[in-house]
């Protein structure tokens, strides 16, 4: 059987009984899967990380994961410019350190007890993500990769998340998702500088990143409709 992709498009696809099903299906069979996490909110990556490590168990060597950092980290954006966020030391009056039961922890920069800024480090001390607050409401958040090379940038006001930009490996932006209703994005490409129609003409570019014509595709039949009309000569496995 042909290698499998599984186009994630957010943690609530993953917590379905039917992915889980569907993977351990193939991963018992020994066949090669890819997962493509390409949620619009890069928050939800730690979650979709602790909650993959309990479904493949001791299948991982059959299992790839990529996030939308890793798919178009070598194209060509634009430079970034007021939108970029600098790694500076918050002005803050004391600070405080908040550990995890995996290895990871918190520093809370806080001033005349509002909280300033969070920064998230992993257990090797690197940087993973700091959010940045105004009068204790969270107005945007910074998700880094190796070297504290930022990945990923989300905007928030108070509807809450307002915007995420998506950068390549130069810090050039590639992507801007624009969120107008709860599930719904404006897609701003400065790859291609195509106009596209919506989210779902976005993913086809996602799955153009990764060859998907020669594997197994799945994707949660609660997008099926959409998607079956963006690939019309696809055969689509659903979860």
């Amino acid at each position: 059987m042909e290698p499998a992709v599984f186009l994630i498009t957010a943690l609530a696809d993953v917590k379905k009984e039917s992915f889980g099903t569907r993977l351990q299906t193939l991963l018992d069979q020994q066949i090669p899967v890819r997962l493509i996490f390409a949620s619009l909110d890069f928050g939800e990556r730690e979650a979709f990380d602790r909650l993959l490590k309990t479904l493949i168990g001791n299948h991982q060597p059959n299992v790839k994961v990529a996030n939308l950092y890793d798919i178009f980290s070598t194209v060509s954006g634009v430079t970034m410019s007021t939108d970029t966020p600098t790694i500076t030391e918050p002005n803050a009056d004391r600070q405080q350190r908040v550990s995890h039961s995996d290895g990871t922890y918190d520093v809370q920069y806080l001033q005349n007890e509002y909280l300033l800024a969070t920064r998230r480090y992993f257990a090797n001390d690197q940087l993973a993500e700091q959010q940045t607050y105004q009068n204790n409401q969270l107005i945007q958040r910074v998700f880094y990769g190796a070297n504290a090379q930022i990945q990923g940038i989300s905007n928030f006001n108070a509807d809450g998340l307002k915007e995420t930009l998506l950068l390549n490996g130069r810090g050039e932006l590639v992507y801007r998702f624009v969120r107008e209703q709860q599930t719904v994005y404006k897609v701003m490409d400065y790859v291609n500088f195509t106009p596209l129609s919506g989210v779902y003409d976005f993913y086809r570019q996602v799955l153009d990143q990764v060859n998907y014509q020669d594997q197994r595709l799945y994707i949660n039949v609660d997008h099926n409709v959409a998607f079956s009309a963006m690939l019309p000569d696809q055969l689509i496995f659903n979860y």
